[in-house]
């Protein structure tokens, strides 16, 4: 009872001690127990009804963000681009439902110019029937020069090839709002985000992108300052 969540996660689920200052803490691949009166995972009792093992309160749901599900070839879907000069490209296509929950269908990782990257969204795009409302692009590469000529972006390369994109927002809130959607919704029961198991590349960085650390030196807390490593598709879905 009177264990933490990082305690929790190390002893009880057997997760890495050096992923306890993971950005997104609630997101979790495998099934796990969300207790609404502390407002926090917890580690579920039965006894003999499914009980939270911190307040003993009922209100208790299991909860999972990687499933499998089939998507809608209606509803809205986001198209988010982060464009690399030395490695592949990373994507990632968020579908928007009735509820404002999110779906997130696919990733890719992409090695080419512009034209190589636009024939291969737009050939995924056709196979799976994807209504695609909105695309987005990292404001940080899409706004820095994609060569020798200062004032041609990255983001007017890929106009230039077809694949038109808006410069995202990269205000930090958009990380605290992806921590309110993995949380169990209480009129739902369950996350406001579901990824597909499709999506490796992101749910293995999603387990992996936490805050950078002072060195062991020095004595103070956290950074607020993420990590370079994992952070692609995290960012993108803060985007």
């Amino acid at each position: 009872e009177k264990w933490s969540t990082e305690i929790t996660n190390v002893r009880i689920y057997g997760r890495p001690i050096r992923f306890s200052h993971r950005i997104h803490p609630d997101f979790t691949q495998d099934t796990k127990t969300w207790c609404f009166a502390c407002g926090k995972s917890v580690v579920k009792v039965t006894n003999p009804k499914p009980t939270c093992g911190i307040c003993g309160n009922e209100n208790v749901v299991d909860y999972c963000h990687v499933e499998e599900f089939q998507h809608s070839n209606t509803w809205p879907v986001v198209y988010l681009l982060d464009p690399h000069p030395r490695k592949p490209n990373y994507m990632i296509w968020v579908q928007i439902d009735p509820n404002d929950d999110w779906w997130l269908l696919a990733d890719r990782q992409i090695e080419g110019d512009c034209v190589e990257t636009r024939d291969s969204v737009f050939k995924m795009e056709k196979e799976m029937g994807l209504y695609v409302a909105q695309r987005l692009m990292d404001p940080n590469m899409g706004a820095s020069p994609s060569g020798q000529k200062r004032e041609v972006t990255w983001q007017d390369e890929f106009r230039s090839a077809g694949l038109n994109c808006d410069l995202a927002s990269d205000v930090d809130v958009g990380r605290s709002s992806i921590n309110q959607y993995f949380k169990p919704d209480k009129d739902t029961l369950r996350p406001r985000i579901k990824i597909h198991p499709r999506c490796k590349d992101t749910i293995y960085q999603l387990t992996r992108y936490s805050w950078a650390d002072f060195s062991k030196n020095v004595d103070r807390g956290m950074k607020q300052v993420p990590k370079d490593k994992y952070d692609d598709g995290p960012t993108l879905l803060k985007y």
